[in-house]
Formats: structure tokens, C-alpha cells, sequence
């Protein structure tokens, strides 16, 4: 199970071809804005294809630029959900005899909903563990500071 993003990204890669998939772009919600979208997988005929990790608006599908306009193709438009939260779009290009592609968009929603919930959980844990720091360091400041006063009153 991935629990990264360019694992999963990795992994997708890696296995469209073999489920007979030849173009796919996989693309997440952006952490800043939802409306937004940032690209994680751009397959075309077979090849992955390098992307600036810029944003786009969602409503775009794919990244700007990666579909060229004279060419025709169908595609197959899946959102990415996981229990209730959107996470972004799946589009692959449809091609006959090719079934699946709900479980692909299943499975991509599932890793990517528990990435976002490890990236929660590790959030977490960070601040409450700097929470705790700060706790001890005012609770010794604290014992130091009424050290130091029954030390001067005792002087």
C-alpha cells in the first residue's frame, strides 16, 4: 500500500498498461484550493508523460496542453471519492474491450483517501507532540522561575 503520493504515483504508472490502459490522467484536489486541480499521473499511448506540477481548474479534466486538439478521442470521466470527500478526477481513454475502469477509479480513491488520511494522522502527531514540547518547557520555566524565588526570599 502506498502511503506517499509519488508512490502511488509509481504504482499507477506502472499498472495501467497492464490492465490495457494506454492514456489516463489521474489528478488530485489541490491541498490550497479544492476548485483547483494538480496533476499526479499523465499516460499517453503508453508512455508517461513529465508534467509541471502546476494547478488547473478542475473543470479542465486534464492538464493544459497534454491532449492535442485535432486528435479524437473518447474518454471515460471518473471523480475520485473516498467515503465522502472529493479528492480529484480520473479520465482514461476508453477503448473497446477494455473493463475495469471502475475498479481502477475504486482502488485510485481508496490509496489516495488513506494518503490523505496518513498525511492527517502524521499533522496530528506533529502538533500535538510540539503542544507537549511546549508544555514541558513552560512547566520548567515554571519550577525554575518559583526556584529561583524561594531562593531569593531565602537569602
Amino acid at each position: 500500500m502506498a502511503l506517499d503520493l509519488p508512490a502511488l504515483e509509481c504504482a499507477i504508472t506502472s499498472s495501467l498498461s497492464g490492465v490495457g490502459v494506454n492514456t489516463a490522467f489521474v489528478s488530485r484536489a489541490a491541498d490550497e484550493n479544492p476548485s483547483l486541480l494538480e496533476p499526479l499521473v499523465a499516460v499517453m499511448d503508453d508512455k508517461p508523460v513529465e508534467l509541471k506540477r502546476r494547478s488547473f481548474a478542475r473543470g479542465e479534466l486534464v492538464p493544459p496542453g497534454t491532449m492535442v486538439a485535432h486528435e479524437q478521442r473518447c474518454s471515460a470521466v471518473f471523480p475520485l471519492v473516498f467515503e465522502t470527500q472529493w479528492l480529484g478526477v480520473a479520465v482514461f481513454e476508453y477503448a473497446p474491450g477494455v473493463h475495469g475502469y471502475q475498479m481502477l477509479r475504486d482502488q485510485i480513491s481508496a490509496a489516495l483517501g488513506n494518503i490523505t488520511l496518513h498525511q492527517q494522522v502524521l499533522s496530528k502527531t506533529m502538533l500535538d507532540e510540539r503542544s507537549v514540547q511546549e508544555r514541558h518547557g513552560t512547566t520548567r520555566r515554571l519550577a525554575a522561575a518559583c526556584d529561583g524565588a524561594r531562593h531569593w526570599r531565602s537569602a
